[in-house]
């Protein structure tokens, strides 16, 4: 859109063709945006071309309106809305479009406001497991071509922002993406892309919960501190509580590097925040692993066994709905006694025969935690901690001694 001597004009030429005028569009929607603006038609949010536009209720409205069963009055309506740029003859689509409503499509999602949520339309949803269907069997008969294989990794990606526990289920695919020698030379399947394909597959066939959209509650920051070395093993510290694992000769494989360690220690507080009944909270873990805090963070790692602890954790997650928050510090502890004891049952989504147990010294996968965290003082350990003013959490004096007395539990 250019304005000049009073005028709006339409640039609508595309010299290089439209493999490079992708943004023309939004170049459009950003003009038809800013007027609506001017008229204090807002909040209003586009992607591309597709807009979505918001309005309040107002006492002299013009407009009547429906909104949680109670009749409104509003400021504009979408005829209204679109009058004021009718002269621009920017085209509208015939069919698609809806009416100001508490819930509405936009982007591929069904959004409701009032209970705050998001999901899959069950068209959306239908098309999409057709899709994953044909490319599955077509995988399990023969090669199949790079360009199907990224149009199902695209949608898989954007239906994550609904599914967040798949996200962890999309490493495999962008490895086997990146095994393709060109787009016109066909590729088999390795296994793990076919068992993640088929586990979305799974997903997408079930009956779903919204995600919710609904803001976070406090973070409670319970003074867990993590962290591993390949000299001795894991450790970890939930405030005057401590145990350690110790690595066994032949630990070191392929995928089972630091990092790896590093994430079986997250992956231990997690287990270890379900065992103390901790649900629908933000809990604060302390790790001085970038790497580790950006893949748990994002939800997936390209570690094959690092992205195995972060499943296991998404288990965790959708059972206790306690998402968690990281924080890169330096882990400024050391034990020097004799590791304590987590020898009591723990209900955990990985099976014995995982390979915790096969390289951590006396880590029984399904009796770590109960009996040590239940002698944990419930007042101290399970109190909330809430943001101060600043926005900083700040860590008991604890974790600040350079020892640790070794629980009497």
């Amino acid at each position: 859109m250019v304005y000049f001597e009073d005028l709006f004009y339409m640039d609508h030429d595309v010299p290089f063709g439209l493999a490079s005028a992708s943004g023309l569009q939004g170049e459009v929607a950003d003009a038809t945006i800013d007027i609506w603006e001017h008229y204090n038609i807002s909040p209003a949010v586009k992607w591309v071309d597709d807009f979505s536009i918001f309005r309040f209720p107002k006492t002299d409205g013009l407009f009547h309106g429906i909104s949680k069963s109670v009749m409104h009055t509003y400021d504009y309506d979408l005829t209204s809305i679109k009058s004021i740029i009718a002269s621009l003859g920017i085209p509208w689509h015939k069919n698609k479009g809806q009416e100001f409503s508490d819930s509405f499509s936009y982007l591929g999602f069904h959004w409701d406001l009032p209970n705050k949520t998001i999901s899959l339309p069950n068209l959306k949803c239908k098309k999409y497991i057709h899709k994953l269907s044909s490319l599955i069997s077509a995988c399990e008969r023969a090669q199949v071509f790079k360009a199907q294989v990224k149009s199902v990794i695209g949608t898989l990606a954007h239906v994550t922002f609904v599914y967040w526990c798949g996200c962890s289920y999309m490493s495999n695919l962008y490895k086997w993406l990146t095994s393709f020698h060109g787009d016109y030379i066909p590729c088999w399947i390795t296994s793990s892309a076919l068992t993640d394909l088929r586990w979305w597959l799974t997903l997408l066939s079930q009956n779903h919960i919204p995600c919710s959209l609904a803001p976070d509650g406090p973070i409670r920051d319970y003074n867990i501190w993590v962290n591993a070395s390949t000299e001795w093993g894991i450790r970890l510290l939930w405030g005057d509580l401590w145990a350690t694992w110790k690595l066994l000769d032949g630990w070191r494989g392929p995928s089972r590097d630091i990092g790896w360690l590093e994430g079986v220690a997250v992956e231990l507080a997690i287990l270890a925040t379900r065992v103390m009944g901790i649900h629908n909270a933000n809990v604060l873990i302390w790790s001085d692993n970038e790497g580790v805090i950006g893949a748990f963070s994002k939800g997936h790692c390209s570690n094959f066994m690092t992205n195995m602890s972060i499943h296991h954790s998404d288990e965790v997650y959708s059972e206790t709905q306690s998402p968690l928050v990281f924080s890169l510090h330096p882990c400024r502890f050391s034990l020097h006694s004799s590791p304590s004891h987590f020898l009591s049952s723990l209900s955990s989504p990985m099976s014995q025969s995982d390979c915790l147990t096969a390289f951590l010294d006396g880590v029984d996968v399904l009796a770590q935690a109960a009996t040590f965290y239940a002698n944990a003082p419930p007042p101290d350990v399970r109190q909330v901690a809430s943001l101060p003013v600043d926005g900083h959490i700040r860590i008991p004096q604890t974790c600040k001694d350079t020892h640790i007395v070794p629980s009497p539990h």
